[in-house]
């Protein structure tokens, strides 16, 4: 499933539409996007390929995000 990510304001570059504040991880090709949630409250968008192994995608601190969805039952093997 598609992660979608809501940034917070002060997270966004100034100057951007506030619809800039959704980044999407797209599934595509046998690729598929999920995320965790660490116990200090980051937000870890994670990588999967059928053929490879699962690959940290990127890592949000608690501050830069108020919002996720998606797939998010992965488990955190970082």
């Amino acid at each position: 499933m598609t992660v979608h990510v809501t940034m917070l304001p002060a997270a966004v570059t100034p100057g951007l539409e506030q619809s800039s504040r959704i980044t999407s991880y797209e599934d595509h090709d046998g690729v598929r996007y999920r995320y965790l949630l660490h116990d200090s409250g980051a937000l870890v968008v994670r990588r999967m390929q059928s053929d490879e192994e699962t690959v940290t995608e990127v890592v949000y601190g608690p501050s830069a995000w108020e919002g996720v969805q998606g797939d998010g039952s992965i488990q955190p093997h970082m």
